[in-house]
């Protein structure tokens, strides 16, 4: 009955086995050496746009904080003049203002007259043209704010104030100072809507570039970066652009003096190209993951290629041994008769007669083993799907099979008991119902205990004829009964009570029973024990069948 054999595993399986896992393991290496060098190069990539975010944040704040100098410089020129004699004229600040707009290349409108004009005593916190809007608690703040950037050393510049304090909205606050012997005594101060110089730094993004030009030729900043400015509470003065999505930003901030301005700068993704060779790389950590999956798919595949290997070598190994012991037995006995044959030492008729018993019999069994191999052998590599199938009787068949099998049940004082309902007939190729039923009589014979009935029975089943054979012996496992019919495969049970057997006697039943379009199954036997059954088509069936497929073409 088939099964399985444990076995050893081959030196060279054990090679092949660790072989195979050193090139797995050196695909992961790979792998991760390709993911960390990519990841590398990127970085590296990185660095280099960021560096160049980082020069045109450099430039820009440097541009702009050179710009604000101008711009107060010419706003507070004459300054030393006005000492304490009070504020500038409205119409002399609007003149000094659009002088320093000149200056710096910006028409800008909504600078041309600032809200807010003061003079502001630092000591004493008076106020010269102080408005009814601006809240008295905040002169005390702005004074000390206005002598702590005083220790920058610039006398004038701009700073940030916050919203409320002098104007509705955040001021962008010019002043200048005026020191005497103690410090800075007085502070000139012109009040501005900080968003108003949003058009100053929009001219100075635009009046030159950012980038050195031998890499980025006469392309404009804004096709190239993307720059804001803000103050340090986040209020936005100026950007160029929306942020691009995963940006790499660089920042800088201006001097005290300059009113401490963040400036970001941010390089475009469509400009990388133009600033990095081959652009930035991009992310083949998917490629890679899918290349290693598929190098552990295929590394799988191998390992249980290898085990598939390994068990049909062992399949073949037990399959040899198997038949050997099949063959060695029958041939012992045939040669032992023989050679007292010939030397005269079988001196009676009985034992004469014995002798002769014995040798028929272990030739039909090796004659039934060798057809069996054969069988199994054609069936492999050929199909007798085409071999002529006929109407054959039941009865006539097993009486004919039980005939040959008698000599080798008496020798294990076996009985076969046959049930056949009359006038059954199969329609199979009649080589092939005849193996079948050796095969079917030689298991059971084989793994029935001696002195056991075998009962042999046939009947008909909707439009299909059963034959069965049942014996007594220890029945087939109900998760086995599959796997009986693979070739070479024997229960670890009966390979473990050495019983004799080549693992392909069911093989061949499921083989040419599934030629003929039929079936076999294996369940128990009432009782205990198993019961083998075969479903062949019956003879009017087939024909049947036969005349529904041509009305249909036909139709």
């Amino acid at each position: 009955m088939p099964g399985r054999r444990g076995a050893g595993q081959r030196p060279g399986t054990t090679w092949a086995g660790a072989l195979l896992v050193a090139t797995l393991g050196l695909a992961v290496w790979l792998a991760y050496e390709a993911a960390d060098s990519a990841r590398s190069h990127r970085d590296t990539a990185e660095a280099a746009v960021r560096d160049y975010a980082r020069v045109a944040a450099w430039q820009y704040a440097r541009r702009s904080a050179r710009a604000l100098s101008d711009l107060t410089d010419e706003l507070f020129r004459e300054v030393p003049r006005y000492g304490r004699a009070g504020l500038p004229s409205t119409r002399a600040v609007q003149s000094h203002l659009a002088a320093a707009l000149k200056r710096v290349d910006c028409a800008c409108p909504e600078l041309a007259r600032p809200p807010l004009l003061l003079l502001l005593d630092l000591r004493t916190l008076d106020v010269v043209g102080r408005p009814e809007t601006l809240p008295a608690t905040q002169l005390g703040p702005l004074a000390d704010t206005l002598t702590a950037v005083a220790a920058s050393g610039r006398s004038q510049g701009l700073i940030m104030f916050p919203e409320g304090a002098l104007l509705p909205k955040e001021a962008a606050l010019t002043y200048a100072l005026v020191t005497d012997s103690l410090g800075p005594a007085l502070a000139y101060l012109a009040a501005f809507d900080a968003r108003s110089f949003g058009t100053l730094f929009r001219a100075w993004f635009q009046s030159a570039g950012l980038l050195p030009p031998a890499i980025t030729g006469t392309l404009p900043n804004d096709s190239l970066v993307r720059v804001a400015i803000r103050s340090q509470q986040g209020i936005t003065l100026y950007e160029s652009a929306p942020p691009y999505p995963h940006q790499l930003v660089a920042t800088d901030i201006t001097r005290e003096m300059h009113g401490r301005l963040v400036v970001e700068a941010a390089i475009r993704p469509d400009a990388v190209s133009r600033l990095i060779i081959g652009g930035m790389p991009r992310s083949r950590l998917w490629l890679i993951l899918g290349l290693l999956l598929l190098t552990l798919g295929v590394g799988g595949a191998a390992v249980l290629q290898l085990q598939r290997d390994r068990q049909l070598t062992r399949l073949r190994e037990d399959f040899i041994s198997g038949v050997s012991h099949e063959l060695r037995t029958p041939l012992a006995q045939i040669r032992m008769f023989a050679e007292l044959q010939e030397a005269g030492k079988l001196r009676t008729d009985e034992d004469r007669a014995r002798a002769i018993s014995v040798i028929n019999r272990e030739a039909q069994r090796l004659t039934h083993l060798v057809e069996n191999i054969l069988r199994f052998s054609r069936l492999r590599y050929t199909s007798e799907r085409s071999s002529v199938r006929e109407a054959i009787g039941v009865g006539d068949m097993v009486a004919q099979v039980l005939e040959g099998f008698r000599s080798l049940t008496s020798a294990r004082h076996m009985t076969v008991h046959a049930d056949i309902e009359p006038g059954l007939a199969v329609l199979a190729n009649r080589d092939a119902l005849h193996q079948v039923l050796v095969n079917l009589l030689d298991n059971a014979v084989k793994y029935g205990p001696p002195g056991q009935c075998i009962q042999v029975a046939a009947g008909r089943s909707d439009h299909s004829t059963w034959i069965a054979v049942e014996d007594t012996g220890p029945g087939v496992p109900a998760e086995e009964r599959e796997r009986i019919w693979e070739p070479y495969l024997r229960l670890q049970r009966d390979v473990d009570a050495r019983v004799p057997g080549t693992g392909i006697g069911l093989a061949v039943v499921a083989q040419l029973v599934a030629t003929s379009g039929g079936r076999a199954r294996v369940e128990d036997r009432p009782g205990g024990g198993a019961r083998f059954v075969v479903e062949l088509a019956s003879p009017a069936t087939a024909e049947f069948a036969a005349d529904a497929a041509i009305r249909e073409v036909a139709g």
